[in-house]
């Protein structure tokens, strides 16, 4: 499945509003990134679609300037 399509599926605007899934799927190395950190994630959809799109053990971590509830990953 590709990052769009797992973006849609988690619901993130990265796939709707904003439409950057596809650039990114284009510019990650997805195999071989061992650590990816997010800047924004907002309510955690995009969170959601990394854990599903990278390797199990890659180490996933979000930011957000606003101070957000832990979120719950259930993928």
């Amino acid at each position: 499945m590709s990052l769009q399509e797992i973006g849609l599926k988690h619901g993130t605007d990265k796939a709707t509003y904003h439409m950057y899934m596809d650039v990114y799927e284009k510019h990650i190395d997805r195999e071989n990134t061992k650590r990816f950190l997010e800047i924004g994630v907002q309510r955690g959809f995009s969170i959601k679609a990394w854990l599903e799109w990278f390797p199990e053990g890659t180490i996933i971590e979000g930011w957000d300037v606003e101070n957000i509830p832990e979120i719950e990953f259930y993928i």
